[in-house]
């Protein structure tokens, strides 16, 4: 990976770059790079955690393990995006497990840097907890998703989460640009593999969706949302 600029991979974050320019000059001198290879835990779920991530390159999953033992992704995580905040602000650590999906860079922001930051700008405060419910709010229509049962549903749900967080229009269709695999894709919609292979051949079939390389693209985002309704 190329050298990085802290001070731009922090003004490229939706929600640390509505920091001031001082408080963003404050964290980018302390921050520290770290990078992870594909596969690699980050941290596990329940660790007392004393920073929080912001990614530069790269995408990392956020995964629960249920009480039988099964691990299901969450979340995904990606460039300009925050992974394990949530447990600094409440000191109880992240209850989430975070695993690089791809190679990863990331910024690591200490709690002893980021809270005097925090407490001292209302502004910052308001705008961070507008962000948290709205991404509660999505979490919501996501798991309602996910308690229907239907396969199909669950992973339309999925790609058009992955769409609005990571899409980018082609002129065939919008393109999701994170390499997944359909065993990826089956964990983070709670279904098996061989499910998800189904689903997505069948949609292949149909023209609603092409793939490449681990990459998919998008041809109607309209029935995708048809499936969820």
């Amino acid at each position: 990976m190329a050298a990085i600029d802290v001070r731009s991979v922090i003004e490229s974050s939706t929600l640390l770059g509505a920091l001031t320019e001082s408080e963003r000059q404050e964290l980018a001198a302390k921050a520290q790079v770290h990078v992870a290879q594909k596969g690699e835990v980050i941290w596990f779920g329940g660790e007392n955690r004393s920073s929080f991530a912001l990614i530069d390159r790269g995408f990392v999953k956020m995964i629960r393990t249920n009480a039988q033992g099964s691990e299901v992704a969450l979340e995904l995580m990606g460039p300009g995006q925050c992974f394990g905040l949530n447990g600094v602000l409440d000191g109880e650590g992240c209850p989430l497990t975070a695993t690089a999906v791809t190679k990863v860079r990331y910024l690591r922001i200490f709690s002893r840097d980021f809270m005097p930051v925090f407490d001292s700008n209302i502004h910052f405060r308001d705008f961070l907890y507008r962000r948290l419910i709205r991404r509660f709010h999505d979490k919501l229509n996501l798991l309602a998703c996910m308690a229907s049962g239907r396969v199909q549903s669950r992973i339309a749900a999925v790609l058009l989460m992955l769409l609005d967080s990571y899409g980018i229009e082609l002129p065939e269709g919008i393109a999701i640009r994170v390499p997944l695999t359909r065993s990826e894709i089956a964990e983070l919609a709670g279904t098996t593999t061989e499910s998800a292979i189904r689903t997505i051949s069948k949609w292949q079939k149909e023209g609603l969706v092409v793939t490449e390389h681990h990459h998919i693209v998008v041809r109607d985002v309209m029935k995708l949302e048809q499936m969820i309704d």
